[in-house]
C-alpha cells in the first residue's frame, strides 16, 4: 500500500469513526521498533476534541473501522491516543513496487505536481555554477537555493512528469576533480572534494564547513561522507538490478504473495528498508514545505544506511537461476525489486538536490 493510499484509508476510517465531516491529515509514519505494528497515525489526537471524544476512545473506533479493509491485518489504539496499523504482506510489498518508480512515487503526497520537463531535459532545472560564487558561504547558499527551486518545480501545481531519472544514467566523473582549480576558495574546494560534495555540504549547512585546506570527510570515499555514501548506494542498487541480476538470469517484478516476497519481508533489515522507503513521499513534502534541503539529505542518508545494512544479510543476495525454457520468462526475484526501489528513490532524491546519481560502481 502506497503512502497516499494509506493516508486516504486512515482518513476515511477517521471520518466514519467521528461521524463525518472534514478530517486532518493522517500523517502516517513508521511505528517505533519493537511495537509489533508497521505504521502509526496521530489522527485521533487531532480529531478527538471536534468529535467529542477522548483520543484513546476515538483511536479505538478508528481501529475498528480500519480492520474492515482487507489490506489491514490489525489495528489498535495506543495509550497515548494514536492508532497502530499492521498491513498484509501484499500491501507492504506495494511500497516496494511503487518506490521503484521513484520519480512518480516521491511526489504522491506533494501539494500538487509540476510540468517543468523531465530530468533528462536540464533546461528548467536550476543548477548554478558554484565556482562563480564569490565565497564559500555564498556557494553553500546557492546549493540550498538550487535544491529549494528544484523541489518547488517538482512539488508545484501540476504534477511531476512521468519519467524515472535513473533511466538517464549518471557518472562518477566530476570535471572539477579532473582539471586544475582556476583559483579562489570556491574553485579550490571544488578541485579537492568535487561538486557533489560541495552541493550536499551546502544543503546540510555542514559544520565545520569544508575548505580546500580542511575538507574533512568530504574528500574521502567513506560512509561518513554523505556525498559518497548516497551516490555509492545508488550505484550499488542500480548495478544489482541491471548487471548482477541480469547476469544471474533473474529479473525484478516478483508477485507480492510469492514465497520469496514473504521471505524477504520477514528479514528485519529488509523490512526496515521498506519502512524507510514508505517515508520518502512525506519527507519530500516536508522538505518542500519547510524549505530545508537538509531534511531530504538526512532521509536519503537513512535510506542508504538501511540499504547498506540489508546488503550485508544473506537475504540480499540473489541466487543464480536456471535458464527459462524456450519462450519462457526469467524468474522474478523480490530482492531485485527492493534494490530497484532504493535506486529509484535515491536517484530521484539526488536529482532534486542537483547531484548526478552514478549507475555503475
Amino acid at each position: 500500500m502506497t503512502p497516499d493510499a494509506l493516508e486516504r484509508l486512515v482518513g476515511a476510517a477517521a471520518r466514519r469513526a467521528s461521524g463525518g465531516g472534514d478530517v486532518p491529515s493522517a500523517d502516517v509514519r513508521r511505528s517505533k521498533a519493537g511495537s509489533g505494528a508497521d505504521f502509526v497515525s496521530p489522527i485521533p489526537t487531532r480529531l478527538a476534541g471536534r468529535a467529542g471524544s477522548t483520543p484513546e476512545r476515538l483511536a479505538g473506533r478508528i481501529a475498528q473501522a480500519l480492520v474492515e479493509d482487507p489490506a489491514i491485518v490489525a489495528a489498535a489504539p495506543t495509550p497515548g491516543g494514536f492508532v497502530e496499523i499492521t498491513l498484509t504482506n501484499a500491501a507492504r510489498y506495494a511500497v516496494v513496487t511503487s518506490a521503484s518508480r521513484g520519480w512518480e512515487y516521491l511526489s504522491v503526497l506533494a501539494p500538487g505536481a509540476h510540468d517543468a520537463g523531465s530530468p533528462d531535459d536540464p533546461a528548467p532545472w536550476p543548477r548554478r555554477a558554484l565556482e562563480d560564487a564569490p565565497s564559500l558561504h555564498e556557494a553553500a547558499k546557492w546549493a540550498r537555493a538550487d535544491a529549494r527551486e528544484r523541489l518547488t518545480l517538482y512539488c508545484g501545481p501540476t504534477g511531476p512528469t512521468q519519467v524515472n531519472p535513473i533511466h538517464g544514467g549518471g557518472s562518477w566523473r566530476d570535471p572539477y576533480l579532473d582539471e586544475p582549480s582556476r583559483g579562489g576558495p570556491v574553485a579550490d574546494l571544488l578541485a579537492v572534494v568535487g561538486e557533489a560534495a560541495v552541493r550536499i555540504a551546502g544543503c546540510v549547512a555542514a559544520e565545520p564547513a569544508p575548505t580546500a585546506t580542511h575538507p574533512g570527510v568530504w574528500e574521502r570515499q567513506i560512509a561518513e561522507n554523505p556525498a559518497f555514501a548516497l551516490r555509492y548506494a545508488h550505484a550499488h542498487a542500480h548495478t544489482s538490478v541491471h548487471s548482477w541480476g541480469v547476469g544471474m538470469g533473474v529479473v525484478p517484478g516478483a508477485r507480492p504473495d510469492s514465497v520469496e516476497a514473504v521471505r524477504l519481508l520477514g528479514c528485519p533489515a529488509a523490512a526496515h528498508t521498506v519502512g524507510v522507503l514508505f517515508e520518502g513521499p512525506g519527507t519530500v513534502r516536508s522538505t518542500h514545505h519547510r524549505g530545508r534541503p537538509s531534511i531530504l539529505v538526512r532521509y536519503l542518508e537513512e535510506l542508504a544506511a538501511a540499504y547498506r545494512e540489508w546488503t550485508r544479510t544473506a537475504s540480499a543476495a540473489p541466487a543464480p537461476a536456471h535458464p527459462p525454457a524456450a519462450g519462457g520468462t526469467p524468474p522474478r526475484d523480490p530482492r531485485l525489486d527492493l534494490s530497484l526501489a532504493v535506486a529509484g528513490v535515491l536517484g530521484t532524491g539526488l536529482f532534486l538536490l542537483g547531484v548526478p546519481a552514478p549507475t555503475e560502481l
